[in-house]
């Protein structure tokens, strides 16, 4: 079985996450930084994105300046697990606008769930399920009532 070292995959990841948050910052400004006096919809991705680009970058330089020794290996089992849930991640950026905030955290969380633990039973369903349709709820009152924030509607209007 291939055996990959950690600070290797670390820098890999670090570029990786910075490509995302860069992508994500970049997005978010074309929902609109803000409206009027308050944040926009685009507001809490713009610095969300920022900040993973530049923790990433510092977790970059750190790993190359020698500042952090990880001597663990990781099984490739786990790195495709990793890279799934990435994937996953990535999609629903990607798709958001299309399906709508609701819908793709709600699969979203539906797909990390299978990717975490493929085989179910009863128990973990019933909380994957009541997560995937509670938790985009819930997002939904606290960015797009609560604070006012628009999100993204999709084809389904939600």
């Amino acid at each position: 079985m291939l055996i990959l070292k950690i600070n290797f995959i670390d820098k890999i990841f670090a570029i990786l996450l910075f490509l995302l948050g860069s992508y994500i910052a970049i997005t978010a400004i074309s929902y609109g930084y803000a409206q009027g006096t308050s944040p926009g919809s685009g507001f809490f991705p713009f610095w969300m994105g920022v900040l993973i680009a530049g923790l990433s970058v510092v977790n970059f330089v750190r790993s190359l300046a020698g500042k952090e020794h990880l001597e663990e290996e990781l099984e490739i089992p786990g790195l495709i697990k990793s890279l799934e849930i990435s994937a996953a991640l990535l999609v629903f950026v990607l798709t958001s606008d299309y399906l709508g905030m609701a819908v793709g955290c709600g699969l979203l969380v539906l797909i990390v769930g299978w990717i975490i633990r493929p085989k179910w039973d009863f128990l973990f369903a019933l909380k994957i399920m009541a997560t995937s349709i509670l938790f985009p709820i819930a997002a939904y009152f606290m960015f797009g009532v609560y604070l006012n924030v628009p999100v993204p509607k999709g084809i389904l209007g939600f």
